[in-house]
């Protein structure tokens, strides 16, 4: 289960120091930590601010760079596993995280989230298309 980018434009992938003790797959959301440190995204989190290109993990006390696609705000498109079947219904709400690797389609969010924007059909596919914000 993953966040795969579908449509960006060249040259917003960026490398990012990750925080230390982080086991990081490709896909997964991140988070700035607060001390320019990039972390896995919390479960029932609002604001996906990156989402791993490569896996990486990172030991105590080390902080490799990691390859990273802005997600919060970027105007890229993901396509997005989802924790039930979907409703045509849930166009157009955004939704907190689930997992780190996964959208929560059964809990609104507050203020930031991934709005989906259109599903992949069957509904019981369990993916939807969108954007964070």
């Amino acid at each position: 289960m993953s966040f795969k980018a579908l449509k960006y434009d060249s040259g917003k992938i960026e490398s990012l120091a990750l925080a230390a003790s982080q086991t990081v797959v490709k896909g997964m959301g991140l988070i700035d930590n607060g001390s320019g440190y990039l972390e896995l995204d919390a479960v029932g989190g609002e604001a996906t601010e990156y989402v791993a290109q490569e896996s990486v993990t990172s030991g105590s006390g080390e902080n490799p760079k990691i390859l990273v696609l802005p997600a919060l705000r970027s105007g890229i498109q993901f396509e997005v596993d989802c924790s039930a079947d979907l409703t045509e219904a849930q166009k157009g709400l955004a939704y907190e995280l689930k997992t780190n690797a996964t959208i929560d389609n059964e809990t609104t969010a507050a203020e930031n989230g991934f709005v989906i924007e259109k599903i992949v059909y069957p509904l019981t596919a369990k993916k939807a298309i969108g954007r964070w914000r």
